[in-house]
């Protein structure tokens, strides 16, 4: 009896071990598939129309070879060849870590709280984006302006608390190392 009692608390004690690391990881995972899942609607929905209207051209081919290449590749291949591109050749993006250390010195908010609120401004600027693309639908010109200008204003308010904050420059280096992460 003793032993089951026993064998219950350490399942319980390595149930909760295990939620806290799923809590702890979420916010990067969230960030980083929900960027991706983002990414790749508008993207695909907006060079599909691109390609259907222009079949036959140059354009449709180059998206095409592309997208073949890119499907049947090798990810990790892929995303080393990105990496040694961008990364180490043209040191246009960091390669290293989640952060630059020396851009986090002396702050006084964790990276957790950077990514949520960089999660909860990304969910806030795609729901509008939606609204924006049903507004815009029904074809006017008149509409698709009103549209561009709701998510106009839409960024501005998301973009200004993280500006009077101080927090751009973190939320900004996080975003910079998030790239080469998305594009493979």
């Amino acid at each position: 009896m003793l032993g089951f009692i026993v064998r219950r608390v350490l399942r319980g004690i390595v149930a909760l071990l295990a939620f806290q690391f799923l809590l702890d990881r979420a916010p990067r995972t969230l960030l980083l598939f929900l960027t991706a899942a983002a990414l790749s609607y508008v993207l695909g929905i907006w060079l599909g129309k691109i390609v259907a209207w222009r079949r036959g051209g140059l354009f449709e081919f180059g998206a095409l070879s592309v997208g073949v290449a890119a499907h049947t590749s090798f990810a990790p291949w892929l995303a080393f060849l990105g990496l040694g591109l961008f990364a180490w050749n043209l040191r246009w993006l960091p390669y290293q870590n989640l952060i630059n250390f020396n851009v986090w010195l002396r702050v006084n908010i964790s990276l957790d709280e950077i990514l949520l609120r960089l999660v909860i401004s990304g969910f806030a600027l795609f729901g509008v984006f939606l609204l924006t693309r049903l507004i815009g639908r029904k074809g006017t010109q008149g509409r698709r302006a009103i549209g561009a200008g709701i998510f106009l204003l839409a960024f501005l308010l998301v973009a200004a608390p993280w500006d009077r904050s101080g927090y751009s420059p973190l939320a900004v280096d996080v975003l910079q190392h998030l790239i080469l992460p998305l594009g493979s």
